[in-house]
């Protein structure tokens, strides 16, 4: 059976029902699901948001090349779904368990079945081969033992062979079965497959990985290096799995060629090869458990039944629909009162052993509901879809029942609670003609007090009731049950306070969880409801409504103005927008969020809105023969656009288009190297005023200064030019501020705006003039004889631009610059012209084939504009450094980043240690990251270890002294008061480098863990050493600890140390740190030595102490002085990281979790951060959860100072995070776009008053 669903997974897709996963990966999510009419099928479920183009590329691949392969070593495809927000691909469900999990149950495949296994995956591989396919990603995962013998599944990243390889830029694959070529940055073959046959068979008949170790780096180093012991294998096997495993990919055989020696047949003759190869590999034994269907587990439970008590498992499973108005259906949490409030004993014992023999498809919540584990056993059990299909009408009547008997009792039964008239009327008849699901006692009692409400009312009335009272019997005499005489409800003067602020309590978590609910499901088509919605549900119950709050800060706003975007313009008070969709030309009221208008372009492109928003000029690909490709309206009044008549005879393609600042001239950037000038007269239609010429290849980009005095023009010649537009005399440029060679590489299909000025008009923006620059400033106030003022250099991977610079904006005050970069948006901070200074990226807002747009700021710089291929995104960035509560800094250029840490004391400082350099940077002032020092890099993977003493002024931090083989690790003690922290001590004597450092509480000592695996050669054992630096001047050791240790902490008060190996946790007592006291070890995970790291953090007041390990478990133990007391409370979350850090309240623990950081680097599982409500600590309970862009995250740290950012470290950046919840509801108020109405608030926040969370 697959593994169950987890929170966030859907029930369904399409018109497919799903049951569990059968695996994850960093592409997708395989599930195992059911059709309609009940077929067994296996769906795979891309992570590509909203079908970006290159994602659904790939995926369209991974289609064609199981398609291409014969289906008998592969799974057939059934369906294909790539658009939507969950493209996936629906194949045939083979029968059997993958290789990886049998050999990790224990099976070792020996002689005629190993023989036949290397057969099986050789003809999959010979067919793949002949197809033309590479694999690319072939592991014992992706082999199934089927029926039928192996087959080879998951073409994910596979390439046929007439496609690019991808070379070590972007590896694919699983690090363990790679070929050395691929990570010698060659392209994968055929013969990595090979390879990848060979490493299989070593582990099939070990158990072990041929190239297994604990990171990367060693993987790699074995992989390229070592060669397997191959004594294990059979003799005959032998010479082909060594042959298979060379590391020249030249020398390997073929896979046909190895599928000959197998089978002992002709290489020329592949059809027989296949054919005998697929015969002897269907021998092949099958053992272990079989994989029944869902409906076959289902069956087989309901028949080891009593008659009596099979009799009632409609009850509970008919319970645990949902059914629509229009016929569909859903499971819901059935409440354990609701399933078991019968009104005879012995149906509550029969429900309760159904339940239980049930567990298998059963899951029970905290709060006491039952629910299905595996959704989709509504359609694969014949007799429970039967039962659905047979009254599924009857099923939404039963539900109008039983929602409102709930709410009626979770009110305190009040009178106005109760059903009157025809909805009464609607419920008896119901409950008159239907027997399943019977009523249980809470709605048979909402049943009575509803007709003894109606029967006073009448009463009063003298009105007869008598119709109501004959249906009243007619439904409770259908269950066997006598209508029992009712007492009045009692009066809510009698209700203790405590009840009706428990049951507040209980209406406020419903209703929030009911929101939160909604908001997830509207995320991707109504993002700004969505997060409106999140705000209600925090507001009405913060604990129930935080994570909402969290999955919305990933949403930007979205205008819903067409999907791609191609362009956008704004008029000069940013209350019109006008959109360019590729199709047509959409226009905005921002300050509304609402549309104006939608104006036929025929094939639209670049756009322009006249800053008095009067006008919309449009470059179009449509305009017929001989017509001037521009299309121009008048939209003074939006419901009535008027188009107006354009020079003629101008067929030249326009790439750019821009308005003067009076409105009265257009300028547009011509395909064939000229820039064309027209007239915009208040009435009547426009003219040509003159042409200028001097570039030699398309104008890509126009724009006006300010005053409207200075053109400025860029092209694919690679010049930017100056233009005096209102000399009618000259046509020829003032100046050429920028030269190069030609840019072959932007498209000329996309719309660019790479030139810009200041809002002063003084400072000129565009491209680069050499492959190391992103942008240059110039001064032009001079037009004539313009001045470089300075040049964004290209700084590392975090701070280029990838790609080809798209667009320049400023913002209205002059003080950021935005540059979009292909799929990034970078923000400047510009102090002065002469120094800009990154201080934020925004990632991935374009897709992955580069379709993005243009970045424009709205009037007072609020507000940021992107036009995507995904729609037009609005960011809001009145300060750069918490854009959307994140913010993102480079820090290396290459290598692992493992280290961050925040200062005490009264700055906010911030180091970042990295293999290749560090940064010491100050966040405490609001206008970014300032860098303080750059410091060395630790020179080591896995060697990095920096800290602060507890007032901040030293700095501890790793890094190697010498080069080559002399090279040594010590610890640089430096002073952050000075200008460039200056070293002003040095640890040294250390034997093996540095995993981690830690100060004492009162900064006189400092804990080195001296253990490092990649250190050349070790001079000593690893060891956790304590130096006296009182003086950092004068270092001096006190004593070492013998000991594999990885972390090193000091608790926050007292003399406790704690330290943590593979899998134990120790402990000592340093009162006196000459001669540590140590105290019993702990352990960590059940398997020592298999861990692979630990990570430690006490809670700020040193009563807390966290631990985090490898094993998907982070325990809490109590500390009582300087000792560990009591048992761990255990928490649990699916993937680990190396983050771990208390908030500063101590009230908040976070973690990183999901980062591909198992010890044999053979799975994936998506990087997120858990925040975890620690307050109690003997009941933690779960927050939020929230993901990052990251391969691996390596550290956490909380700051102490200003708004208590979480900082989380990647491999390349360094991500910030506001938590605070009531932030990141001003955040979301900024870009809601449309308030939620009074109709949508009665839609999605039931028994609420209408409060609007972010004003009417």
């Amino acid at each position: 059976m697959a593994d169950p669903l987890e929170p966030g997974d859907p029930e369904r897709l399409g018109e497919y029902w799903l049951a569990g996963r059968l695996g994850a990966g960093s592409q997708g999510v395989v599930y195992e699901g059911y059709g309609e009419d009940g077929t067994r099928v296996a769906i795979k479920v891309f992570h590509a948001p909203d079908g970006a183009a290159a994602d659904l590329e790939r995926m369209a691949r991974e289609v064609e090349a199981a398609q291409r392969v014969s289906s008998f070593c592969t799974a057939k495809i059934l369906s294909v779904q790539m658009t939507g927000p969950r493209p996936y691909i629906v194949s045939e469900y083979v029968e059997g368990r993958s290789l990886g999990r049998v050999v990790k149950e224990g099976r070792r495949f020996t002689g005629d079945d190993l023989h036949r296994l290397a057969i099986g995956i050789a003809t999959a591989l010979t067919a793949i081969h002949e197809a033309g396919v590479i694999h690319r990603d072939l592991k014992p995962d992706n082999v199934l033992l089927g029926p039928d013998g192996p087959r080879v599944i998951d073409f994910g990243i596979a390439r046929t062979l007439e496609m690019s390889l991808t070379p070590l830029g972007n590896p694919a694959g699983t690090p363990v079965y790679m070929a050395p070529e691929v990570y010698q940055g060659k392209r994968a073959g055929a013969a990595a497959d090979v390879f990848a046959w060979g490493a299989i068979l070593y582990f099939a008949a070990t158990g072990e990985h041929a190239f297994r170790a604990d990171s990367l780096p060693a993987v790699m180093h074995r992989v390229l290096t070592t060669q397997p012991d191959l004594e294990p294998l059979p003799e005959k096997l032998r010479p082909l799995v060594k042959a298979a495993l060379d590391k020249d990919p030249l020398a390997r055989p073929t896979a046909r060629s190895l599928l000959s020696a197998l089978v002992g047949g002709p290489s020329a003759d592949t059809g027989g090869l296949m054919a005998a190869g697929t015969a002897q590999a269907e021998q092949l034994a099958q053992t272990g458990p079989q994989d029944p269907a869902l409906g076959q587990i289902a069956e087989q439970i309901y028949q080891s039944l009593s008659a009596e008590d099979r009799e009632l498992v409609p009850e509970l499973f008919l319970r645990l629909v949902l059914a629509t108005e229009d016929g569909d259906i859903a499971s819901r949490r059935l409440p354990a009162d609701e399933l078991f409030d019968r009104p005879q004993m012995e149906q509550t014992a029969a429900l309760q052993r159904i339940v239980a023999a049930f567990g298998p498809v059963l899951t029970h919540t905290e709060d006491g509901q039952i629910a299905l584990s595996r959704p989709a056993l509504l359609r694969a059990w014949p007799r429970l879809r039967d039962w659905i299909d047979q009254d599924r009408q009857g099923l939404v009547g039963h539900g109008h029942i039983r929602q409102a008997a709930r709410t009626w009792n979770t009110h305190g039964r009040r009178r106005t609670d109760v059903l009157t008239g025809t909805r009464l009327q609607d419920a008896l008849l119901w409950a008159a003609h239907h027997q399943r699901p019977a009523l249980n006692r809470l709605e048979r009692a909402f049943l009575d007090a509803s007709t003894q409400a109606q029967t006073r009312a009448a009463r009063l009335r003298q009105i007869a009731t008598v119709t109501l009272a004959v249906l009243l019997v007619l439904a409770l005499a259908s269950t066997g049950v006598a209508v029992q005489a009712r007492q009045s409800a009692v009066s809510a003067q009698k209700e203790t306070a405590r009840a009706q602020r428990d049951t507040a309590r209980q209406r406020d978590v419903a209703v929030a969880r009911l929101v939160a609910s909604e908001a997830e499901n509207l995320r991707s088509s109504q993002p700004g409801l969505a997060k409106q919605l999140s705000i209600i549900a925090y507001r009405t119950d913060p604990a129930s409504g935080t994570a909402a709050l969290f999955s919305s800060l990933e949403l930007p706003g979205v205008f819903n103005a067409g999907v791609p975007a191609w362009d956008i313009s704004l008029n000069a008070d940013a209350t019109r927008l006008a959109v360019s969709t590729g199709s047509d030309v959409a226009l905005w009221d921002t300050g509304k969020g609402r549309s104006l208008a939608r104006l036929s372009a025929g094939g639209s492109r670049g756009v322009a809105l006249s800053p008095d928003g009067r006008l919309v000029a449009a470059a179009v690909t449509d305009a017929g023969p001989g017509r001037t490709p521009v299309r121009l309206w008048d939209v003074s009044n939006p419901s009535a656009p008027r188009e107006l008549t354009v020079p003629a005879n101008q067929p030249a393609k326009v790439a750019s288009l821009a308005f003067s600042p009076d409105g009265r001239m257009l300028a547009l950037g011509l395909g064939n190297g000229r820039v064309r000038l027209w007239e915009i007269p208040a009435t009547g239609a426009p003219r040509t005023l003159r042409t200028l010429t001097g570039h030699k290849g398309a104008v890509d980009s126009v724009a006006f200064a300010p005053s409207g005095k200075l053109l400025a023009s860029a092209g694919l010649d690679g010049t930017v030019r100056l233009w005096d537009p209102l000399d009618p005399e000259r046509t020829s440029a003032l100046a050429k501020v920028a030269g190069g060679e030609p840019n072959a590489r932007l498209s000329q299909e996309k719309i660019l705006r790479r030139v810009s000025f200041s809002p002063d008009g003084k400072t000129l923006a565009g491209p680069g003039d050499s492959k190391d620059i992103v942008f240059r400033l110039w001064d032009v106030q001079n037009p004539g004889k313009p001045r470089r003022l300075a040049a964004a250099k290209k700084e590392g991977a975090a701070f280029n631009c990838p790609g080809e610079l798209l667009s320049t904006a400023f913002s209205p005050d002059g003080k950021t610059l935005a540059t979009v970069c292909n799929r990034d948006t970078l923000l400047w901070n510009l102090p002065s012209p002469t120094q800009p200074r990154l201080v934020n990226r925004l990632a991935g807002m374009g897709d992955s084939a580069g379709r993005t747009g243009p970045a424009l700021f709205a009037s007072r710089g609020h507000r940021l504009l992107h036009a995507t291929y995904g729609g037009v995104y609005l960011w809001y960035v009145e300060n750069t450094l918490r854009l959307s509560s994140v913010a993102t800094y480079g820090t290396v250029p290459s290598g692992f980043q493992v280290t961050t840490r925040f200062s005490g004391g009264p700055r906010r400082l911030l180091v970042i240690q990295g293999a290749n350099f560090g940064l010491l940077v100050d966040l405490t002032g609001e206008g970014g990251m300032r860098r303080l020092a750059e410091l060395p890099g630790s020179g080591q993977v896995g060697a990095q270890g920096a800290d602060f003493s507890p007032d901040g002024r030293i700095l501890a931090v790793s890094e190697m002294a010498g080069k080559g083989g002399d090279a040594r690790p010590v610890v640089r003690l430096r002073d952050t008061g000075r200008p460039g922290a200056p070293v002003v001590g040095t640890v040294t004597g250390l034997s093996n480098g540095v995993e981690d450092v830690s100060f004492s509480p009162d900064g006189r000592i400092l804990a080195v863990a001296d253990n490092n695996d990649f250190l050349p050669a070790r001079t000593g054992p690893a060891s956790v050493r304590l130096f006296d630096v009182s003086t950092p001047a004068a270092p001096r050791q006190l004593t070492s600890m013998r000991g594999e240790v990885y972390d090193v902490t000091f608790a926050p008060k007292g003399n406790l140390l704690v330290a943590t190996t593979a899998d134990t946790l120790l402990s000592w007592n340093t009162a006196d740190p000459s001669r540590p006291v140590q105290h019993p070890t702990l352990r960590l995970t059940p398997d020592a030595g298999d861990s692979g790291f630990a990570t430690s953090a006490f809670r700020p007041d040193g009563g807390l102490l966290a631990v985090s390990d490898s094993r998907d478990t982070t325990r809490l133990w109590r500390v009582q002085g300087d000792r560990i007391v009591g048992e761990p409370v255990l928490m649990r979350t699916v993937g680990s990281g190396k983050g771990l850090a208390f908030s500063p309240d101590g009230r908040t623990l976070a973690w990183t979790a999901g980062s591909a950081a198992s010890p044999s680097f053979t799975g994936e599982t998506s990087p997120h951060i858990e925040l975890w409500d620690v307050s109690n600590p003997d009941a933690p309970v779960h927050r939020a959860s929230f993901a990052y862009d990251s391969r691996e995250s390596e550290d956490l740290s909380y700051s102490s100072q200003g708004p208590t950012p979480l900082l989380v470290s990647t491999s390349d950046t360094v991500d910030v995070w506001n938590t605070d919840p009531e932030f990141m509801t001003r955040i979301l108020c900024h870009s809601v776009g449309d308030v939620i109405t009074p109709a949508q608030w009665a839609k999605y926040v039931p028994g609420l008053p209408y409060d609007p969370p972010c004003g009417r």
